[in-house]
C-alpha cells in the first residue's frame, strides 16, 4: 500500500510539471528553434447539447505558432496562426493563394529574421472565422512589429462547393434585400469615401468632388460581397481616388 501511495504522489508530481510547461510555452525564448502547437478551429457559435452535431469546419490551420523573441534588450512576443480553406473550388484555391503571398511567406520571413537575431517585421498574425447558412467568412490579420499597423484581409466563400458566393447568398445572410441595398449603398459609399480621403484633400477640392462622382457613378457594379461578425452586409466597391486611380475597397451598409 505504501508503494502505490508512492506511486500516485509521482504521477501527480509529473502532471503538475506538465502543466506548468504547457503554460510556461507562451514565454519561450527562441535559441535556434521556435515551439509550435496545434490550435483547434472553433466553429462561431456553439451549439447546445441538444442540437445536430456541427459539420467539421472547411478552415484548417497549416501554422501554429507563439512565444516571445529577445532583441536589443526588448522582449517581443510573437504569434503566428496561419489558416488554409480545406475546399477545392476555384474561389477557395484562390483565396488559398493569396493567403499564402499576404501572410505564409511573411511569417516564414519573420521566423528567418529571428533564427537570423534580426528583428522580424511581424509580430502577430492571427484570423477568426463566422458563418451564416453556407456564406462562410475568414478574417485574417497581421500586425507589424515595429509600427503596430494592423492589415487585415476578408475572404468569403461558399462552404460547401469552396465556390464564390452569390449577391442573393449574402442578402439572405445580412437579412437585407435588394432594394434596400440599393438605397443604402450610395449614402454609405459617400461616407466611406469622406472618411478616406478628407484628411489628404479638402472636400471642396476640384478633385476629391470629381472622384466621388466617379465612385458613385461604379455603383450599379457594387456587388453584395460579404457579411461581418455581427452581420452586417460588405459591398465590394470600385473606388475612384482623387488622383483618378480606381482601386477596389469594402463598404460596409448599415441594416438601417
Amino acid at each position: 500500500m505504501k508503494r502505490l501511495i508512492l506511486c500516485l504522489l509521482a504521477a501527480l508530481l509529473l502532471t503538475g510539471c506538465n502543466l506548468r510547461n504547457r503554460q510556461d510555452s507562451r514565454n519561450f525564448i527562441p535559441t535556434g528553434g521556435s515551439k509550435e502547437e496545434t490550435r483547434p478551429v472553433v466553429p462561431s457559435s456553439s451549439a447546445k447539447e441538444e442540437d445536430p452535431p456541427i459539420l467539421s469546419s472547411p478552415v484548417k490551420e497549416i501554422k501554429a505558432l507563439e512565444g516571445s523573441y529577445v532583441y536589443g534588450g526588448e522582449t517581443i512576443e510573437y504569434k503566428f496562426y496561419l489558416p488554409y480553406l480545406d475546399l477545392s473550388g476555384a474561389h477557395a484555391v484562390g483565396c488559398n493563394a493569396e493567403i499564402e503571398e499576404g501572410y505564409g511567406e511573411p511569417i516564414r520571413a519573420a521566423e528567418k529574421a529571428m533564427e537570423n537575431r534580426e528583428l522580424p517585421a511581424l509580430r502577430e498574425v492571427d484570423y477568426e472565422t463566422w458563418q451564416y447558412g453556407d456564406v462562410l467568412c475568414l478574417l485574417i490579420y497581421r500586425v507589424e512589429t515595429e509600427s503596430g499597423e494592423r492589415h487585415e484581409s476578408l475572404y468569403t466563400v461558399n462552404a460547401r462547393t469552396g465556390g464564390a458566393v452569390t449577391a442573393e447568398e449574402v442578402l439572405t445572410a445580412a437579412g437585407m434585400t435588394e432594394e434596400a441595398y440599393r438605397e443604402r449603398l450610395h449614402d454609405a459609399v459617400a461616407a466611406f469615401y469622406e472618411q478616406a480621403f478628407t484628411p489628404f484633400y479638402d472636400p471642396e477640392d476640384f478633385h476629391y468632388i470629381e472622384g466621388l462622382n466617379g465612385t458613385l457613378e461604379l455603383l450599379n457594379t457594387a456587388a453584395p460581397a460579404s457579411v461581418t461578425k455581427q452581420g452586417v452586409l460588405v459591398a465590394a466597391v470600385n473606388i475612384v481616388e482623387p488622383s483618378g486611380v480606381t482601386s477596389s475597397a469594402q463598404v460596409e451598409i448599415p441594416a438601417d
